[in-house]
Order: C-alpha cells, then sequence, then structure tokens
C-alpha cells in the first residue's frame, strides 16, 4: 500500500493503516490453508472427469474442448480465484480514488472465509478481474489443478525472459523518443522527459505511457518484493525476471519432477540469486550447471560477451559444473568439470554460498587451497558468529552517475574536486587516463604527462568538495543523513547525541554533558526533544575532546571543518566494470582526495599506511587477480564478490616483508604531488 506515481499519498496511508489493523488479527486467528499453493477439491474431480471424456472422433474433440472451455470459464468464476485476483490486484490496481473500494486482508479473509460480513463487492471484484487479467496474472495452480493435486510438474522446460523489471527511461524512449535516450545524462533525460508534457497530443500521450508503465513497473516490483509473498528467495534488490521464473520453476515442479532451463549465468553467482541457488544445494535438487559464452554466437541477437548458463533441476548429491565453454561439444571434455561440496561452497564462497567459475577441475582444486590458506576479505557475521574483518574495511560509493548527475559540474572551481571514473586509474596508476576539454571519451595519459609531476588528469565533470567530505567522513549515520539532507539543526542534533554517547559520564545529566564540553552556546541551538532514545555512533574514531574546541554554537563553517578533518587524505579504489576474460581483473589503485563515481568504489582500510601498502600490493598481485576469475560471474565486480576475494591478513606481515613491499609500492603509485599525503603514511617525507 505504498504510493506509487500518482497514488494518492493520503488513501495509500490510509489503505495501509486499515489493512495493518487486518494483518494484526490475521496473526491471532490466521488461515487455514495457503493462498498461493491450495488447488479446489471440486475442480480437480472436474478437470479429472473431463480429461477422461472420449476423443476418438470429431464430435468428440470438439464436445470436450467445448467442456474444457466451460471449465476454464467457471474456474474463473470460484472463490479461490477470485481470492487470488484480489491478492494480486492489492498490490496492482492504481490508489488514487477515494470514492472506490480497494482489496486489502479483511476482505480476502471475508472471501476465503465465505463469511456473511466484510466481503468485497461485486464492483471490486470486477476492479481486480479486470487489472489482473490486464497483467496476465496467471494462478497456476487453478489453473492446472490435477497437477498440482498431484505435487506439481513431472518435467518443466523453459527460457525464461532476460528483462529488468524496473522501467529503464533509456530504452523505453531508445524508438519512441531517441533524443532523450541519447541525452548526456540522466539529470538531462529527465528534464527532457519533463518537458513533455509541454508538448503537443503525442508528446503528452507518450509521458502518459511512459508515466503508466513506471507506476505498473513499480507495483509489479511491490508484488514479487511482498514480505512473505509469491517469491520469497529471487524477490529481492533490482529483480530480473529470470530469476522469478526460476523460482517459479522450483514452486511448480514436483518433489521427483526435473527441469531444465536456460538463463544468465548470474543465477549461480549474484548477490540477488543467492538464496535461491543456496536452496538448490542445501535441497540436492542442482544436477547440473553449464555456463557458455557467447562468442561463437550461439544466440545470434545477443552480444556475443554474455555469458549464459543451462541449469539442470532434479536430484543429486554432487552437482557438475562447467564454465566458460563456447559450444556445448565442449561438455565432452572431462577436464572442464567440477563438483563441490556444500562445505566447499562455503569455503570458497563463506557470505553468498554461491558457485566459483573455475575453467576446470584443476582450477577448481587451486581455489580451494588458495581459500583455505588464506581466508577472505571479510567474512559476514550471523547469529552464531562475529564478523571476521582484519583488516577492518569499509566500502563507500560517493557518488552515482546517473541519479547524482544533478550535482555535477561542467568546469572546475575553487569549491570543487575533480570528479575520478574507473576508466582513469589503473593498477598503481591514478593517472591512466585523461578527458579533453572537449568532452568524449578519455584517451590515454602519455609519456610525457606522466613524467610531469605536477600534472593529474582532467575529469569529464567536477563536485563539490563539501558533498564529497560528507560522503567520506567517518561521522555516525544520522549525522550524516542530516549532512547530505543540509538540515543544520538536525545536525545539531546528532552531533549532540553522538556526544553523550561518546562521554556518557563526562557529567550528571545529558544537558550538563554537552554544557560542560560544547559549551552553553551549542545547547540553546537544541530542541527540547533532542535526546535519542537510541543513538548508533557508528564511526572508527570516536569525536575527541579536542574536536569540540571550535564548535561555538555548531554553525555550518564548524561542521564542514569537521567533515573535512574526518575525511581519509587520500583514497583507495577498485574498477567495478570488470571481466573475468580481460588482462587484469581486479584493477585497484591509490589516488588523491577528490569526488568519486560509482562505478569506482572505495575501500577503506583501518591499519597503518604501510599495512595499507601492503594489502594494495596484495590486491595487485597475479594470484590474486587469477583467484578473483574464479569468482566474478558477471561484468560487476560488486562488494559482494570483493568481500569474498582471498587476501593475507596483516598478520601475515613480517617487519621483514613490510620493508620490502612499501618502498616498491610507493615508487610505483607515489607519482604526483596530489599523492604527498599518501607518501607521508608511507614514511615518506621527499
Amino acid at each position: 500500500f505504498d504510493p506509487v506515481g500518482e497514488d494518492d499519498k493520503q488513501l495509500a496511508k490510509t489503505l495501509k493503516a486499515k489493512n495493518a489493523a487486518a494483518l494484526k488479527d490475521l496473526k491471532k486467528n490466521p488461515f487455514s490453508s495457503t493462498l498461493f499453493v491450495e488447488t479446489d477439491a471440486a475442480l480437480v474431480a472436474k478437470r479429472q472427469a473431463l480429461e477422461a471424456l472420449p476423443e476418438g472422433t470429431v464430435a468428440e474433440v470438439e464436445a470436450k474442448r467445448a467442456a474444457f472451455a466451460a471449465l476454464s470459464a467457471e474456474t474463473h468464476t470460484r472463490r479461490l480465484w477470485s481470492a487470488a485476483d484480489l491478492y494480486t490486484a492489492a498490490f496492482l490496481l492504481p490508489k488514487s480514488d477515494p470514492s472506490l473500494d480497494y482489496p486489502d486482508t479483511a476482505q480476502l479473509r471475508a472471501l476465503r472465509e465465505n463469511a456473511a460480513l466484510g466481503q468485497p463487492t461485486d464492483e471490486t471484484l470486477a476492479r481486480c478481474t479486470k487489472v489482473c487479467s490486464d497483467a496476465k496474472a496467471l494462478h497456476w495452480p487453478l489453473v492446472f489443478p490435477r497437477i498440482f493435486d498431484r505435487g506439481g510438474f513431472d518435467v518443466v522446460l523453459a527460457n525464461p525472459p532476460w528483462d529488468r523489471i524496473k522501467i529503464q527511461a533509456k530504452e523505453f524512449f531508445a524508438t519512441r523518443y531517441p533524443d532523450i535516450s541519447e541525452a548526456k545524462n540522466a539529470s538531462q533525460r529527465n528534464k527532457l522527459i519533463a518537458e513533455l508534457a509541454a508538448g503537443g497530443p503525442a508528446e503528452r500521450q507518450l509521458l502518459a505511457d511512459f508515466n503508466a508503465a513506471v507506476a505498473m513497473s513499480e507495483r509489479t516490483s511491490a508484488f514479487v518484493h511482498a514480505e512473505d509473498g509469491h517469491y520469497p528467495l529471487t524477490g529481492v534488490g533490482d529483480v530480473n525476471l529470470y530469476a522469478l521464473f526460476a523460482e517459479l520453476i522450483l514452486q511448480i515442479l514436483s518433489p521427483d519432477g526435473r527441469a531444465g532451463f536456460v538463463c544468465p549465468t548470474g543465477i549461480c553467482t549474484d548477490n540477488s540469486t543467492k538464496e535461491y541457488f543456496n536452496k538448490l544445494v542445501s535441497d540436492h535438487r542442482l544436477e547440473s550447471l553449464y555456463d557458455f559464452e557467447n562468442r561463437q554466437k550461439l544466440f545470434p541477437s545477443v552480444d556475443s560477451r554474455y555469458k549464459f548458463a543451462l541449469l539442470t533441476i532434479g536430484k543429486c548429491d554432487n552437482p557438475d559444473f562447467a564454465f566458460f565453454l563456447l559450444h556445448p561439444k565442449a561438455l565432452s571434455d572431462a577436464r572442464r568439470h567440477f563438483s563441490l561440496t556444500a562445505e566447499e561452497f562455503d569455503l570458497i564462497n563463506p557470505n553468498t554460498h554461491t558457485a566459483p567459475v573455475c575453467r576446470s577441475g584443476y582450477d577448481a582444486e587451486l581455489l580451494k587451497k588458495i581459500c583455505r590458506k588464506t581466508g577472505v576479505l571479510v567474512k559476514e557475521g550471523d547469529e552464531h558468529h562475529a564478523e571476521v574483518n582484519p583488516w577492518g574495511v569499509a566500502y563507500k560509493t560517493l557518488f552515482h552517475m546517473s541519479n547524482d548527475s544533478r550535482l555535477f559540474a561542467e568546469a572546475p572551481g575553487e569549491d570543487l574536486y575533480p570528479l575520478y571514473e574507473a576508466k582513469m586509474m589503473h593498477i598503481f596508476d591514478h593517472r591512466w587516463a585523461t578527458f579533453s576539454a572537449d568532452g568524449g571519451e578519455p584517451s590515454d595519459c602519455t609519456a610525457e604527462q606522466k613524467s610531469d609531476p605536477t600534472f593529474e588528469p582532467r575529469p569529464q565533470y567536477w563536485v563539490s568538495k563539501r558533498a564529497t567530505h560528507i560522503r567520506l567522513a567517518d561521522i555516525p549515520t544520522a549525522l550524516f543523513k542530516a549532512a547530505k539532507k543540509g538540515k543544520l539543526d538536525e545536525m545539531r542534533v546528532a552531533f549532540a547525541n553522538w556526544v553523550v554517547t561518546t562521554f556518557p559520564g563526562a557529567a550528571v545529566t545529558h544537558a550538563d554533558i554537552i554544557r560542560q564540553l560544547c559549551g552553553d552556546a551549542f545547547y540553546d541551538t537544541l530542541p527540547k526533544d533532542w535526546l535519542a532514545k537510541k543513538f548508533m555512533a557508528d564511526v572508527h574514531e570516536p569525536i575527541t575532546v579536542d574536536e569540540l574546541e571550535a564548535i561555538g554554537n555548531g554553525g555550518e563553517v564548524f561542521f564542514d571543518e569537521l567533515f573535512e578533518r574526518r575525511s581519509p587524505k587520500y583514497l583507495i579504489g577498485f574498477r567495478d566494470i570488470t571481466n573475468a576474460t580481460n588482462s587484469r581483473t581486479d584493477i585497484m589503485s591509490v589516488f588523491p582526495l577528490v569526488g568519486v563515481g560509482n562505478t569506482l568504489p572505495l575501500l577503506i582500510p583501518y591499519q597503518s599506511g604501510a599495512l595499507v601498502a601492503c594489502y594494495v600490493a596484495d590486491n595487485s598481485s597475479v594470484v590474486h587477480d587469477w583467484a578473483t576469475r574464479q569468482k566474478i560471474g558477471g561484468v560487476h565486480l560488486n562488494m559482494f564478490y570483493k568481500s569474498q576475494l582471498p587476501n593475507l591478513p596483516p598478520s601475515a606481515y613480517t617487519e621483514t616483508d613490510i620493508a620490502h613491499i612499501v618502498p616498491r609500492v610507493l615508487e610505483l603509485t607515489y607519482t604526483s604531488h596530489a599523492l604527498k599525503p599518501w607518501a607521508k603514511a608511507l614514511g615518506y617525507t621527499g
């Protein structure tokens, strides 16, 4: 019941509150059956009788066809079908007219239990039926009652769609209005879309079609993301349809059934599908997964770099894997195959329990040995185990190249930082490529430019120093959110709570703590209800008394200086866009304090500069890059991949090791004056 598109926000809020009360009552007295899988006994019997009808003559076939049509029409009028429509329509119907009745949990319950009161009106049911029909909703147990009465399908073969639910403006307008699709960035694209409202009838209709498509995609997304809904395994994140179909196949398959389908290889490697893949493995339902690259154009209309897989579901204790195949004939090469136990999945990818993408059985064995020796960068904790993060790393992304494009400037300024993109850096090199003043794609920096220690690459955009410091600073989340919104009053409240959390014994009362440490002038700016019941001081370094000296009344200048002081003086990042077939897969470098786009995620290890140099060297080694190739399944080195890559812990480095590594990393990275803070952190003052 969250508002979508042009939904009436107050109406949505009222409906949500009404439904919450019904859900509360439902928890006390739950349904006696499950909506998604229940079959109708009478419908099963009628379907059985239909299947038994003879079809030896043309007349008998025609009679059977007519009986089937009649039974199908009757199916749509049964109470269980109406209940399924009611549930689905609760997500899909626009909430824009307060005069209309809208389906909710109370109506669904009354309909299911055939109660005398509280059932939806015929008008409401008709609206629900229409929106479900328009969306082509299919209630599987009711369309195939005999099959579900026996436990599901014996065999399922499928080639599901590979599209995202979320409407992409660039794709939507590609053929309808190319000028919008070809806009320089999302900010300009959104501006052109808004201008359609002032156009002629065709432009206004196009805008209406776009808004309707966006709203329906958002409602569909709400349906698949519903808590305790139809897609508990794959209804997460930015959903792709293939993942939903994969879960549906598992739902409609009988316990002894088998299924085979074609889908992107991400089904076994991506974070968003890890729960589905884990269930296949833990339930011993995964029989095989064979990954192909499309370089030989097995699918002519699909990009040659795209990876897809043939996945087979059955009953199997040791599933068979093969990756980077170019043709089905390669499956006859026994060297390409390997299998893993559940424990080995946990060893290699302990956070997601997903599959590696090894090219051979030998590679799989070598990867297991490396992971046993080193462990991973970050092993996530659970209810039984604490997180293991020996480097103390934190991840950050600063500016999204599309969503934050409104913040970008196209010319340098005194209060602006360059906005670095991944394509501007390479291993040990923050001056790999530079943009020209004329725009376009960047070009490689020349040897002459690199020999000049004052040269820095030119970016495509620049961003505010203040906005950069806010995103980088080691400050509590509450203070970060307030600063990002530019709400000075909220910043003061968050800061005051940070202080009393850090210095709980500095005075008798919370008010006295603030007055004593921050002064009366600051305290007088706080509202009466400033003290939070719960406050997370989620920072690496707590606030110090020295940092409070310049607080005054907590004005913007104080906070700007605080954010800058608590920002790193140099950054470490890695390219997000990559591929296991590139010359290098995991590309990391050190670079100056600048703004950074989302294709260049930051990794901040809270260790001494010398140890950080060891980490950068390890991450840039051939062995590490080889291991990365065995784990990355697509073209993005996401943070869930990065956390599970093998890295030596800080304790592995002796003084001799450090003395050998640091000067070499320094020589490779300290190539311009802009990285002087990095050199200083490594003990070099030249």
